[in-house]
């Protein structure tokens, strides 16, 4: 976590972060706006289920090594239509 930290402050002075409680941060909502918008632009409908699919393996090791439980998830949850994993709405046009 020491090594963690300044680069978490750093991210948060370039605005791409938000410190909503004290060592509480997530992403800017602009940020995942734009990541969004690159995701629909050049990926498969595929190829994002895969990166959740792989999201999904990889949060209950994380929250392990963190000491904190995370429910277990079944292949249910990738199941099209399920509320975990929406479809992906494509963000209103910016004007030029």
């Amino acid at each position: 976590m020491r090594r963690a930290r300044p680069l978490l402050a750093e991210l948060s002075r370039a605005h791409l972060l938000t410190e909503d409680a004290p060592g509480r941060y997530r992403r800017h909502d602009l940020l995942r706006a734009h990541a969004l918008e690159l995701t629909l632009a050049y990926d498969t409908e595929e190829d994002r289920r895969a990166a959740f699919q792989r999201l999904l393996a990889h949060l209950p090791h994380t929250a392990h090594r963190a000491g904190r439980p995370f429910p277990a998830v079944g292949p249910a949850l990738a199941e099209p239509g399920h509320p975990a994993l929406p479809a992906p709405r494509r963000p209103p046009p910016v004007p030029r």
